[in-house]
């Protein structure tokens, strides 16, 4: 909650401090302490490490507040419901996810539709109700994120788009 608040994250969205600490009750609740590692405390540590790189000069010139609300959300729930198996796995032992999905980035897909199933259950846990945007698109948005940010299409990205603005990192 700590870092949520330092970045502002209910007032982006438009929502209380309430509404946010119940979300982030919700997502807890949803990660499997079962699975030794795609679990809340990963979730933890990867919202503190983009928290990181959210406060790095060159970052806070690039994105808006709702960008850093939406990395912020997407690093908490990034591996929400994980069932502790590869997306390979899934589409290789044709998993119901994999079919769901069509093969193409299960478990980003899976994680940005439970996120956003789990959010709009319940009006003391809807983050995005007063945020001005329709839930539809603050959903795509979301879903973009996940999928971008978190799926394999980032991760080929990244690297070059890092190299391409600071010279330092060739």
């Amino acid at each position: 909650m700590n870092l949520m608040c330092h970045f502002n994250v209910h007032n982006t969205l438009g929502c209380e401090e309430k509404t946010l600490m119940n979300w982030l009750t919700v997502v807890e609740m949803n990660y499997h302490s079962s699975n030794s590692y795609h679990n809340s405390t990963h979730a933890a540590d990867v919202m503190q490490a983009s928290s990181c790189y959210l406060k790095r000069d060159r970052l806070q010139e690039l994105l808006d507040p709702l960008d850093v609300a939406c990395t912020l959300i997407a690093a908490c729930c990034h591996d929400i419901d994980h069932p502790g198996k590869s997306s390979i796995f899934l589409c290789n032992s044709d998993d119901d996810l994999a079919i769901l999905y069509n093969d193409q980035s299960v478990l980003e897909s899976h994680h940005a539709a439970m996120t956003f199933k789990l959010t709009l259950a319940d009006d003391r846990v809807n983050i995005f109700r007063g945020n001005g945007n329709s839930e539809k698109s603050s959903g795509q948005f979301l879903t973009d994120v996940f999928i971008f940010r978190f799926g394999k299409r980032y991760l080929q990205s990244s690297a070059s788009e890092y190299c391409r603005y600071d010279p330092s990192n060739r």
